[in-house]
């Protein structure tokens, strides 16, 4: 629990893990405000349910489009890396 309440407090450091996908994470942490679910309920403060719901609303965005396009294709306009990615 003590890695976790630590965690919790500087949760940016997942982004920085996480390679590409960070960006994602990132973006589902720090901008649309998702907290973290901790499993208590005196901890949590919303559902897991309306947190799901910030993401699903984000879907239907441009900024959460370019994101993923960021995501895919790389920064330099690359695959990424992934023969897969080329599809």
């Amino acid at each position: 629990m003590e890695t976790r309440a630590a965690y919790a407090k500087s949760p940016d450091a997942g982004g920085k893990l996480l390679g590409r996908t960070g960006m994602l994470y990132t973006y589902v942490r720090g901008v649309l405000g998702v907290k973290m679910h901790w499993g208590d309920p005196n901890m949590d403060k919303t559902t897991i349910g309306s947190e799901i719901a910030k993401i699903f609303r984000s879907w239907k965005s441009a900024e959460m489009a370019e994101l993923m396009v960021r995501i895919l294709v790389g920064p330099e306009g690359g695959s990424g890396g992934s023969s897969r990615a080329k599809l």
